[in-house]
């Protein structure tokens, strides 16, 4: 939010070969049932907290902060792996250079 982000969506959805992912800031402000419009994965951010789940079907993935994340996380990441329809993905704590989460 503010001047430097007029110019952003506050939305987005890429395809990568047969999925779609869903790409918002706050996943609090999501006002659609994805797995309902075809989504595998849901990708947002807001809390700088990373997080994985899945719900009925759907991949919802928040990869943390890299750079500012908020006490008592780490600085994190996400990778999110992608075959055919099938989807993974794994936290990485970026202080010790290990993932920290099995994969979802």
């Amino acid at each position: 939010f503010g001047p430097w982000a007029a110019d952003l969506s506050q939305t987005e959805t890429v395809q990568v070969g047969r999925t779609w992912i869903y790409i918002l800031h706050d996943l609090s402000q999501l006002d659609l049932l994805p797995e309902s419009v075809g989504f595998g994965v849901v990708i947002s951010g807001h809390t700088h907290r990373s997080q994985l789940s899945r719900r009925n079907g759907t991949l919802y993935i928040n990869p943390g902060s890299a750079t500012y994340p908020r006490h008592p996380a780490p600085a994190s990441m996400a990778f999110l792996l992608i075959r055919g329809e099938k989807t993974e993905a794994r936290l990485f704590n970026l202080d010790s250079d290990r993932s920290y989460d099995a994969p979802l």
